[in-house]
């Protein structure tokens, strides 16, 4: 549990004077604090200058993954996602970190299309030289991750897949990215259903150890559900910030189709704007 501050006439106490103040540090540490008080506390529609000023610190991207084209596959997810604000604040937020990475998206976006065309059509070396491009020109993300295993899966069966997944493993060892990819690839095997995959899931999940904002993230991963409350939905937008933007963008347009009709949509935006 975080420690409160408290507060000093010598020490910035407001969400932008704690934001300019970490600036000038060399650790990612002070950075992030200070995205976490300005995503929870700072005015909404300063959120794009407060991006503008943590980006004027070489350690951003460490402090927020989804700032930066991510090149190396093994630092998703390795650092600590921003606290969880309200579901409206990590709406805006989200949105603010999408437009400013906005190009790095657009090229994603298309590609995406082309990729799912040729998947359904059956052209599966498109498929491939597409989701290669994606990671070139966008970056590392868990959606690539997740739909080369699906595309293996569906262009060589359960064989090829699993060479994939076992090679991946070997190689990253016991990590995140070995974590994902060994549970992706379990979820596309023949003899697994969606009924004994969440099953699985949920038995598996209580031996983690782990607390209920990053069970609720991974339970949205893996078995693509989510509690329809705020406190959930603004939880997996929250931990999205460990990952790429792309997998930011992907997540906030899913949890805004299903969050659509929602009471707490409209409540929760309304108290916070």
């Amino acid at each position: 549990m975080n420690k409160k501050r408290t507060k000093s006439a010598s020490k910035p106490t407001n969400p932008m004077n704690l934001l300019r103040g970490a600036i000038g540090q060399k650790s990612a540490k002070p950075l992030q604090v200070a995205l976490d008080a300005f995503k929870a506390e700072g005015p909404v529609a300063n959120f794009g200058l407060a991006y503008v000023l943590a980006s004027q610190n070489p350690n951003f991207a460490s402090a927020f993954s989804p700032s930066k084209r991510i090149t190396q596959q093994g630092v998703l997810g390795l650092q600590a996602p921003l606290a969880t604000a309200s579901w409206a604040r990590e709406m805006a937020w989200a949105a603010v970190a999408i437009f400013f990475k906005r190009e790095l998206v657009d090229a994603f976006v298309g590609l995406r299309s082309q990729f799912f065309q040729r998947l359904v059509n059956e052209e599966f070396s498109e498929a491939e030289r597409l989701l290669d491009e994606i990671v070139a020109r966008c970056g590392e993300s868990l959606w690539v991750l997740e739909n080369r295993i699906v595309l293996l899966t569906v262009s060589g069966g359960f064989e090829r897949q699993k060479k994939f997944v076992q090679a991946l493993t070997k190689e990253r060892g016991r990590s995140n990215i070995s974590f994902f990819a060994s549970h992706f690839g379990e979820r596309n095997e023949p003899r697994v259903t969606a009924a004994s995959f969440i099953q699985q899931f949920e038995a598996r999940a209580k031996t983690w150890g782990l607390d209920e904002a990053a069970t609720s993230f991974l339970s949205y991963k893996l078995t693509n559900r989510v509690a329809a409350n705020e406190i959930a939905y603004a939880t997996i937008l929250a931990n999205e910030s460990a990952y790429s933007v792309i997998d930011l963008y992907e997540s906030l347009l899913d949890l805004l189709r299903r969050a659509k009709g929602e009471s707490f949509l409209k409540s929760s935006t309304a108290s916070t704007y």
